[in-house]
């Protein structure tokens, strides 16, 4: 099992007001150059919301956005691929486009204006920019509204997916066109972007939709896992995994159920269970990971298969000494690892420990546990 060291912190202060980090999101260059670059964004509350946008190299901070949605932080945020541009979305009901280069308190373009006094159903609660840089969807309610980002022209608005109001939606990350969302109804489905575009007799059966499951509770949380992020990975609100095929020959099979990972007694303090922050992905080894968390701020991974979990490894102390909110994965083109954000203001960035990597499983990519067969071994129904 891979261990892994702090390999940097950073830590928010607000005047007046607690600082936590609300949300984070990534984006690197394989190159270690290129147009992006390696970053990091965050979504911080405080006595204001803000944008903090950070460096990997020692979360140098980079850029800093004021209240880029009002009083409260950012809702959502997702990276543009090919240029470092960030899209946020808030409580205000808009959706807005930075450029990072610009440093200002301005958005490069208005995507969604805000509402004058926003609704619960006004209020754009997840926002994804497509692995080509082409689209952006973001839910507003029960609706999915997609967007041409290069002419900043509405597209289609999808209202056949969700019966309530949409609780995260991810674009695939290989394939530009597909698009999963997951809402307080229960459902997770996977929309075709590209027949919604089309129209007419494109959708006419199925209202583009590729996939409906329902996980029977409400998801807070999407994730990609596997070699060709073939496999869904939904967190409920109660803390419970649910894994989902999303591949061409089994769309919607169930590929297993976790509810008793908060539980672990790695995660509990006196009476408080545990809770899930994320799922995440590594590549190099085809392993999934949950990642759980502590009301301390203590943090577990746990080793995820079709059959079953396991507890794989605690992080070492000195990281956060509260609630961790969110979670996001940084890629072999930085070194591998994850970064984390808490309730206790803290960035916290996590890198291989020397000497702990996961050997074996590295060189036999196939190796029993991993994810590269999952498209085959998926068992059950949808």
């Amino acid at each position: 099992m891979q261990h892994y060291a702090l390999a940097a912190q950073h830590r928010f202060k607000s005047p007046g007001a607690g600082s936590y980090v609300v949300a984070l999101a990534s984006a690197w260059s394989e190159g270690g150059g290129g147009a992006v670059g390696s970053r990091l964004v965050a979504s911080v509350a405080g006595s204001q919301g803000s944008l903090e946008v950070l460096s990997l190299v020692g979360l140098r901070p980079e850029c800093s956005i004021p209240a880029p949605h009002g009083k409260e932080a950012p809702a959502d945020l997702a990276f543009l691929r090919g240029t470092p541009c960030i899209v946020s979305c808030g409580a205000d009901g808009a959706v807005k486009l930075w450029d990072v280069r610009a440093r200002g308190r301005e958005p490069a373009r208005m995507l969604r204006e805000a509402g004058a006094a926003p609704k619960e159903d006004e209020q754009v609660t997840s926002v994804s920019v497509s692995s080509d840089d082409r689209l952006c969807a973001y839910a507003l309610g029960s609706k999915i509204r997609v967007l041409d980002l290069t002419a900043g022209k509405e597209l289609f608005v999808h209202e056949e997916a969700h019966s309530e109001p949409i609780t995260c939606l991810r674009f695939h990350p290989s394939r530009a066109w597909e698009l999963v969302s997951a809402g307080d109804d229960g459902l997770i489905c996977a929309l075709d972007a590209a027949r919604c575009i089309e129209g007419g007799k494109a959708i006419e059966d199925d209202s583009g939709l590729r996939l409906v499951v329902n996980g029977g509770e409400t998801t807070r949380l999407l994730s990609f896992i596997g070699e060709d992020s073939e496999v869904v990975a939904a967190i409920s609100t109660t803390e419970v995994v649910q894994l989902w095929s999303l591949h061409e020959q089994r769309p919607g099979g169930f590929c297993g159920r976790f509810p008793n990972l908060r539980a672990s007694p790695s995660l509990r303090v006196g009476e408080s269970d545990g809770y899930i922050v994320d799922v995440l992905y590594d590549q190099a080894s085809g392993r999934a990971h949950a990642l759980g968390g502590s009301v301390s701020g203590a943090l577990s991974l746990f080793h995820l298969n079709l059959e079953a979990s396991e507890f794989a490894v605690s992080l070492p102390s000195g990281g956060h000494g509260g609630v961790v909110r969110s979670a996001a994965a940084l890629g072999a083109a930085v070194g591998g690892g994850f970064a984390t954000g808490g309730e206790d203001g803290k960035i916290c960035l996590w890198g291989p420990a020397a000497g702990g990597s996961e050997g074996a499983a590295r060189k036999r990519p196939g190796a029993a546990g991993g994810w590269r067969k999952s498209k085959k071994r998926a068992k059950g129904s949808g």
